[in-house]
């Protein structure tokens, strides 16, 4: 497994240099025989979008824990999709290769975690998967924070292509911390206001429609709106942002001064890596 991009990082007035793996969208597939027989089936249909077969996901997961051992990142962010959907055996060996991880990490939900294709996004869903997940991020799985000294790391969730009111909140309290924030989440966001900025065409051409968050794609509720805003206003003390979703690398602005860098899908064996320094 090796970095499909190297993005650099700079924030003005850091005193370390810091190493991060970035990883998004292994669309791990595994399932145990004696589970719920719709769970083995959606395994069978949804193995070959991704891998050979179920062992080569596994061994997938596997060699990213590998390779964050060989790379010795500072702390390790996952955006999302890392497991297609919720069987008992994706949550166990997800799991398992996160109690692994020699540093700290951060995970927030992609679209796929949570629920199957057989129960994609439904209340049942909401109720009986989504709560698996607060080992790996927080209660009610909605935002997490990982500070990592000179940083603060927030990961939230728009796994159903919206920012809620107490994650908008919980985004903006983070500000009064007083240290720069770097955001992590699922589905980027598409700021058209920059010509150079090629995010819509490219998920467009890959794609065949844009699924990205904003006018162009996904349009945007209230607090979605709100949120955007937020993260993206000229003042704010967002150094970068991270995201997934559209399963290949791309980097563009989302104001004047800071980058959105999205990570490749890990499934071809690949993820990025950020340096992040003060020159």
């Amino acid at each position: 497994m090796a970095a499909k991009e190297i993005f650099n990082i700079v924030i003005p007035g850091f005193k370390g240099k810091y190493t991060v793996m970035h990883v998004s969208d292994l669309h791990m597939v595994a399932t145990y025989e004696d589970e719920d027989p719709k769970a083995v089936d959606a395994t069978a249909r949804r193995v070959p979008y991704f891998f050979k077969s179920e062992q080569e996901s596994i061994d997938r997961w596997y060699s990213v824990i590998e390779a964050s051992k060989e790379v010795k990142p500072d702390c390790m962010i996952f955006t999302g999709d890392i497991i297609d959907f919720p069987s008992k055996e994706n949550l166990d060996l997800l799991e398992d290769g996160l109690n692994r991880l020699d540093c700290p990490y951060i995970y927030c939900l992609g679209n796929h975690d949570w629920s199957f294709d057989y129960n994609y996004h439904t209340e049942s869903a909401k109720i009986n998967e989504r709560p698996k997940f607060e080992k790996f991020t927080s209660k009610g799985s909605e935002y997490s924070f990982l500070d990592m000294g000179e940083f603060v790391i927030v990961a939230i969730d728009n796994s159903e292509d919206q920012v809620t009111k107490a994650t908008y909140e919980a985004v903006k309290k983070s500000f009064d911390i007083g240290k720069p924030v770097i955001i992590a989440m699922h589905i980027p966001i598409c700021a058209n206001n920059y010509p150079e900025n090629t995010l819509r065409e490219d998920t467009i051409a890959y794609w065949k429609r844009d699924i990205c968050i904003g006018n162009s794609g996904i349009p945007m509720q209230e607090y979605t709106k709100k949120f955007v805003d937020l993260i993206s206003d000229e003042s704010s003390p967002v150094a970068a942002i991270l995201a997934g979703h559209i399963h290949f690398a791309h980097k563009d602005k989302i104001n004047s001064k800071v980058n959105q860098y999205v990570c490749c899908r890990c499934t071809k064996g690949e993820y990025v890596l950020l340096n992040i320094t003060g020159v």
